[in-house]
């Protein structure tokens, strides 16, 4: 038997080893955060747009004044950062903020409104305007991009 003594971790290493983590910490929790809002904004375009997607199959299929809301081969989610709703006649459907998400201010509300042309197309907005800066910039497809 050896008379050293037993190797292990002194009480300043082991400080410093708990800084370190205390400070990566730091550094990754806002960014956490932030992809979390990313992901919980970009869920509203997502479900609008396949609104639109069931609007147009259906608009193939029946005559503009039998579109309803039941007749669509969609429903609507529940969610827990946004409640949708579609039009009695089905050709609106709104996505309204039911909490602070990101930068997506509370009761703010996506809006797609179909217009039946010529063209036909969906028109998209986003109201408080104050809204419309944090959507352009989170999910700038939606807005962007006509069908």
């Amino acid at each position: 038997m050896s008379g050293g003594f037993n190797r292990g971790f002194t009480l300043i290493e082991l400080m410093i080893v708990i800084v370190v983590i205390g400070i990566l910490a730091t550094l990754a929790i806002p960014r956490f955060t932030s992809a979390s809002d990313k992901a919980k904004m970009a869920e509203a375009p997502r479900v609008l747009v396949s609104y639109e997607t069931a609007y147009l199959a259906a608009a193939e299929e029946r005559d503009a004044a039998d579109l309803k809301q039941e007749n669509l081969a969609f429903e609507m989610p529940d969610s827990k950062w946004f409640k949708y709703v579609i039009s009695d006649d089905a050709s609106l459907a709104t996505a309204t903020a039911l909490s602070d998400i990101g930068e997506f201010p509370i009761d703010g509300v996506l809006l797609s409104r179909y217009n039946p042309g010529p063209p036909v197309t969906f028109h998209r907005d986003v109201t408080p305007a104050s809204a419309k800066a944090a959507m352009d910039r989170l999910a700038p497809h939606f807005l962007n991009d006509e069908q």
